[in-house]
């Protein structure tokens, strides 16, 4: 190999894109397939290395012997994968994570089946309480916020788009 072919080939912008393209691809091609079919989520890494590998076949030449062909084909399927298992997690852990500490989000209460209007019942109802202190009340809207604010109301039912892949 010339000097700088290397580099000229593989270490360049547009080459970084493929793999990056195809994972992605690969990322919502399984996740749709997964949800629209009822895939079970054991399943989807079998379906997503599977489609990673359609992906690779994609790019292999005739011109190129048949043994290197097939180390191309490993290779590329093995990256595309890495590239779609990668996206899909870092994706999912993001949704979990708690991004109110940016101050860009508020908890949205909408997906969740404790409402706005539910705990404002519940505090009434708190609040109503003849047989409790002033000191009992206080402390049961406490808990009754702590409860509420430590749901995890960031998902959606069902796990939505992004599932689990599982072996």
């Amino acid at each position: 190999m010339p000097d700088g072919q290397f580099q000229q080939d593989f270490l360049n912008p547009k080459s970084m894109l493929t793999p990056g393209f195809a994972g992605g691809l690969t990322v919502l091609i399984n996740n749709a397939l997964g949800s629209a079919l009822g895939v079970p989520l054991n399943y989807l890494g079998y379906t997503a290395l599977a489609i990673s590998g359609l992906f690779a076949a994609l790019v292999l030449a005739a011109g190129v012997p048949l043994m290197q062909r097939v180390i191309f084909f490993v290779l590329n399927t093995l990256i595309i994968f890495c590239v779609a298992m990668g996206s899909n997690t870092t994706v999912r852990e993001l949704r979990t994570t708690d991004a109110s500490f940016l101050g860009l989000t508020s908890p949205a209460f909408a997906q969740s089946n404790v409402g706005p209007g539910q705990v404002l019942r519940d505090l009434q109802g708190i609040t109503a309480n003849p047989s409790l202190s002033d000191a009992q009340k206080l402390d049961k809207i406490q808990r009754e916020l702590n409860d509420v604010r430590s749901q995890d109301f960031s998902r959606p039912a069902g796990g939505g788009f992004f599932k689990n892949w599982g072996f």
